[in-house]
């Protein structure tokens, strides 16, 4: 009986021991997980991450923009890189911007784009696709134009866009069809990447980062400061 005794003494302690660490390996397991939930969820409907005026990041990136689609003088003190999306509503109102801004300073931007299609914008590759394809014919700003001034990125649109810019069909169409930029457009999406871009549209000015669509003058402070620092 002694022997059973102890037996059974036994078999509870190790019960127990084992019970107490289960328990507290769920409460230990608990714990992580609440101090791993985030303070605050992401906002629903809205795929874009960014809101669409938040506060730029003030840091400076070497940025390359050779063998990317640009306009404005090749030496200007100002580079801007815009990486951005056709079927992107923010990106729309923010290439506005930014005419605005080459506008109100003339000769001292050079612009450059990058293709960054959104996977969840249908049709943000096809459109990116048409303004390389446009491209091949001296003609890559004007379907930008088009594209972010009057919208329409289905396949109909873009065939209307290109023969209102009198583009060669058959060339143009063909492009389209055969995603014949795909490696270019890859290339784009590498190198966002590699710069952080977590959505569009994303700015660099002579490397300092922007996000989002900001306003006017969110450009010209950063602007104004950069023609400061350029020899006189």
């Amino acid at each position: 009986m002694k022997r059973g005794v102890k037996i059974g003494a036994a078999v509870a302690v190790i019960a127990g021991l084992g019970i107490g660490g289960f328990l507290v390996g769920r409460a230990v397991k608990r714990s992580a997980v609440e101090e791993a939930k985030p303070d605050s969820m992401p906002r629903q409907g809205n795929p874009n991450p960014f809101p669409p005026n938040p506060s730029p990041v003030l840091e400076r990136i070497q940025i390359k923009v050779e063998g990317l689609p640009t306009k404005g003088p090749k030496d200007a003190p100002v580079t801007i890189l815009e990486i951005s999306d056709f079927d992107c509503p923010f990106c729309r109102k923010a290439a506005q911007t930014v005419e605005q801004l080459m506008e109100e300073y003339p000769g001292k931007i050079r612009l450059a784009f990058q293709n960054y299609p959104m996977s969840y914008h249908r049709s943000a590759r096809p459109a990116a696709e048409a303004a390389l394809a446009a491209g091949d014919q001296g003609k890559f700003w004007e379907m930008y134009e088009r594209l972010f001034t009057l919208g329409g990125t289905d396949r109909q649109s873009l065939i209307s866009h290109a023969k209102a810019l009198k583009l060669d069909m058959e060339t143009f169409t063909r492009c389209l069809d055969e995603q014949c930029h795909r490696a270019e457009i890859d290339r784009d999406i590498l190198r966002a990447k590699v710069l952080n871009v977590k959505g569009t549209p994303t700015f660099f000015v002579n490397g300092i980062r922007i996000v989002g669509a900001r306003p006017l003058e969110a450009f010209k402070q950063i602007v104004e400061e950069e023609l400061g620092r350029s020899p006189k």
